[in-house]
């Protein structure tokens, strides 16, 4: 039984056949490498508080704007630590956890980004 199950998953991926098919399954494995990194941020975001997150930036910024103060990158993640508060840091943990659901049906070619089937979509077209 699952066997069969796992020959019908396979059949049913996506396989290109020209150059944009294949860019689009290269920017699918990015979304899915991208959506596990944020899987991992959002789990360490659930056990870290603002306080320790924005000590962390502060912590790794701090070489970085002894040599230039005026460092946009440093700048900008002290800035946008600072801003944190707990409700922030929960939103940003279950919107990380959520965007992993997106890339399993892209790739099995059964949904377009929209989360409408593709037969509805090609019906209406």
């Amino acid at each position: 039984m699952i066997g069969e199950r796992l020959r019908q998953t396979r059949a049913s991926m996506f396989h290109p056949t020209d150059w944009l098919d294949r860019v689009f399954e290269i920017g699918i494995i990015a979304k899915g490498l991208n959506g596990v990194a944020e899987v991992i941020g959002g789990l360490l975001l659930l056990f870290a508080s603002p306080g320790r997150i924005k000590a962390l930036a502060g912590e790794v910024t701090q070489g970085e704007l002894s040599e230039d103060p005026h460092d946009v990158i440093a700048t900008y993640l002290l800035h946008t630590t600072n801003g944190l508060t707990g409700d922030a840091v929960l939103f940003g943990a279950i919107y990380a956890a959520l965007t992993i659901f997106v890339v399993p049906p892209l790739a099995a070619s059964r949904v377009n980004s929209f989360g409408v089937p593709e037969t509805a979509t090609a019906s209406a077209g």
